[in-house]
């Protein structure tokens, strides 16, 4: 997984994370193995019947995972048999196979302008402590409203939204159109590391990116290679992906809804808007749109002229209710006392 002695061409680039969660979820199944007497020093692996996997999943489902906890730690064995059928050469079958996957429902859930303008006045350094197993941990940074203004006025990935600098800012007749910002999973996969081979995505700097970018000092940081979110961070910054991830989900318990959002949904949300706004899922010139896609657009002129034609995430009219809501509350407030 480190690719250690793996040839050039094969090796996979796999983040820490990935193999991280990958080493937890095959340690999982070794404890498991141990509380049912097996001695892992002696036992083959050939000995892991249908037997030991159906009562391995029968465990795990008294976990209360959710059905991707649970497909995760499958496809895990999975992979884990494969390699050592494939690479090793162990003479063994693959017994994860027959395991049928539980199902996934879609991911697509929109975050809305409510539920968004909302977590943004609920953050706060009140009671901002939450507690994870032994450890008190404060959720709050100076930086976390920006950083999910950034997410959803962008709606890029986490890890793009954490190596953005301002230097990937492009101008035109002085002022800002498009964000150049390095697509970090295609380039991983595609083992691009040269910045001559990068894939780019063009986010328009759109009215609201616009103003939060002025908000941070978009003027005298013009051209500087430090980072927009948090640029005194200069190590560990895999370490702040994390955590946004962990403070979001604190914060957006705060507004006490029946469901749960997580940060990335805001991704879903910028693909959403972005979407009805473009209108462009047709092609005059090509039968397979994917084509055209791939090929011939220029996504930097469709970000320019989306922020010409007033892209919002959110529009107007629904910071307008927000408004009037509030106002309505305060006019009430005042009333009552």
């Amino acid at each position: 997984m480190n690719d250690e002695k793996v040839p050039h061409h094969m090796k996979k680039h796999l983040t820490k994370s990935h193999i991280k969660t990958t080493t937890v979820f095959l340690q999982d199944f070794a404890k498991f193995l141990k509380t049912k007497g097996f001695n892992l020093k002696t036992t083959e692996l050939k000995v892991i019947s249908d037997s030991v996997v159906g009562k391995y999943c029968e465990y795990l489902e008294t976990k209360d995972y959710s059905n991707y906890t649970y497909n995760a730690k499958i496809k895990v064995m999975r992979t884990f048999y494969n390699y050592l059928i494939e690479k090793e050469d162990y003479e063994i079958k693959n017994v994860w196979k027959k395991v049928k996957l539980k199902s996934e429902k879609g991911t697509d859930e929109s975050i809305s302008s409510e539920d968004f303008y909302g977590l943004l006045e609920v953050i706060n350094e009140t009671d901002s402590f939450d507690q994870i197993g032994k450890t008190r941990r404060n959720m709050y940074k100076p930086w976390i409203i920006d950083l999910i203004k950034l997410k959803a006025f962008t709606g890029r990935r986490n890890a793009e939204l954490f190596a953005m600098r301002w230097n990937m800012i492009n101008f035109e007749d002085g002022k800002p159109v498009f964000i150049q910002s390095p697509n970090i999973k295609i380039n991983r996969q595609q083992n691009n590391f040269d910045e001559k081979d990068f894939q780019f995505a063009f986010v328009p700097v759109a009215e609201e990116l616009s103003e939060l970018l002025d908000d941070l000092g978009l003027m005298k940081n013009i051209g500087s290679s430090d980072y927009i979110i948090a640029p005194d961070v200069l190590s560990n910054r895999k370490y702040l992906e994390d955590f946004a991830s962990k403070s979001f989900t604190f914060f957006f318990k705060r507004l006490k809804r029946s469901y749960s959002r997580q940060l990335k949904h805001f991704r879903k949300t910028y693909i959403t808007q972005e979407d009805s706004f473009i209108n462009r899922r047709i092609s005059m010139q090509h039968s397979n749109y994917q084509t055209t896609s791939k090929h011939y657009i220029d996504r930097k002129e469709i970000a320019k002229d989306m922020v010409k034609q007033g892209f919002r995430v959110f529009p107007k009219t629904c910071i307008d209710s927000e408004l009037m809501k509030m106002e309505r509350f305060e006019e009430q407030f005042a009333g009552d006392n």
